[in-house]
């Protein structure tokens, strides 16, 4: 069911805090600084999600330790070279953060709305389930653009695995990580990877005129 207002990256996430601060960058004279969240999936799983916030909200988590915090933002994704290699980076912008007044379960959802930019792929996992990975590009409000990696599943695989190059499509879905191992320049280290696991998948329609 595609999105009804006009958002076309909306996060919402409930978690904790699960690490400390590390500096990101500076815009506009506001230091921003990455941390890390735990939300947990219906299973009892829990998915690690890094998030970009201000300083003015870095005060608001400081004073509030071991509480829950409800975000709301953008899904981004920056470029950035490693030993001489380009890397994606991925993390949730948070534009309003909170202390909820009652405490809940933790929430990990997103919609997206963007553009097939590479060819989708269908595979089947190693469980047997029906995996269509899509590439999406997903426009920035004022500039730029944000490349999501996404998975869709079972029917919705299916119908994903049809999506040309340049067809423009919503998906909802939740922010999911996993770990890995890399060889970097002969040492081991672990990595975090992110990827948006989309319930729900179809095309966006024209409007008519």
């Amino acid at each position: 069911m595609m999105n009804t207002d006009s958002s076309v990256n909306d996060v919402r996430l409930v978690g904790k805090r699960a690490s400390g601060f590390r500096f990101s960058h500076r815009a506009w004279g506001t230091d921003y600084y990455m941390t890390d969240f735990a939300a947990e999936r219906l299973s009892g799983m829990r998915d690690w999600i890094l998030v970009r916030v201000s300083e003015k909200q870095c005060e608001t988590l400081s004073q509030n330790l071991d509480e829950y915090v409800r975000i709301r933002g953008y899904f981004q994704s920056f470029n950035c070279s490693e030993q001489g290699r380009r890397r994606l980076l991925l993390s949730v912008f948070a534009k309003m953060l909170d202390i909820p007044s009652e405490a809940g379960a933790s929430e990990n959802s997103i919609y997206l709305e963007g553009y097939v930019c590479w060819e989708t792929v269908f595979r089947y996992t190693w469980a047997g389930m029906q995996a269509t990975d899509i590439l999406l590009a997903v426009n920035r409000p004022y500039r730029g653009t944000d490349y999501l990696p996404c998975i869709s599943w079972g029917k919705y695989a299916l119908l994903a695995a049809g999506f040309p190059v340049g067809k423009r499509i919503w998906l909802r879905g939740c922010t999911q990580s996993r770990d890995y191992v890399k060889d970097i320049g002969g040492a081991t280290v672990v990595r975090r990877a992110y990827k948006v696991s989309a319930c729900e998948v179809g095309p966006v329609e024209a409007v008519a005129s």
